[in-house]
């Protein structure tokens, strides 16, 4: 019983009256790991061709969905 008393404290003390945590070990600069040029260009490339994938595919697509033959 004891160590649940405790665990409520340390709980209670952790996330505050509110009901919210707060973030102090957040601290706003340059990045810690460096990521090389190529690496951000390949993620960058990936990023773009996942966004347009699906609109393309949908206007290639089109006369599919108008009832058309795909030719």
């Amino acid at each position: 019983m004891l160590v649940a008393g405790k665990a409520l404290g340390l709980t209670k003390s952790l996330v505050g009256r509110n009901g919210f945590q707060l973030r102090t070990s957040v601290i706003s600069g340059p990045a810690r790991v460096k990521v090389s040029k190529g690496e951000m260009a390949l993620l960058g490339l990936l990023i773009a061709g996942g966004v347009s994938f699906f609109p393309a595919w949908v206007l290639v697509n089109i006369p599919v969905y108008r009832g058309g033959a795909a030719e």
